[in-house]
C-alpha cells in the first residue's frame, strides 16, 4: 500500500505542476490538489472559441459537475520568445 500511496502522491503533484504550467494560479492549483486528494475528479476540456466553451460548460453542468470554471492557457510574453 505504501507503493500505491507514493504513486498517488506523485500523480497529484504532477497534476498540480501541469495546472501551474497551463497558467492556473498557484492558489487554484492547490485547491484542485486538495479536491483530488479528497477523491474528486478533475476534467479539463480544451476548446477553440467561446461558443465551444459555452457548450462544454453546459454539458458538464447538465451532467452534474461542480465548480465548472474557464481559464485561458498562459502564453509566452513576446519579449521572452526566442
Amino acid at each position: 500500500q505504501v507503493e500505491q500511496a507514493t504513486v498517488y502522491s506523485v500523480a497529484v503533484g504532477g497534476v498540480t505542476g501541469a495546472l501551474l504550467g497551463m497558467g492556473i494560479p498557484e492558489i487554484e492549483a492547490k485547491a484542485y490538489e486538495g479536491k483530488l486528494r479528497g477523491g474528486n475528479i478533475l476534467i479539463a476540456v480544451h476548446v477553440e472559441d467561446k461558443d465551444a466553451e459555452d457548450r462544454a460548460t453546459d454539458v458538464l453542468r447538465r451532467a452534474g459537475a461542480h465548480d465548472v470554471d474557464a481559464t485561458q492557457e498562459a502564453s509566452v510574453p513576446v519579449y521572452a520568445r526566442h
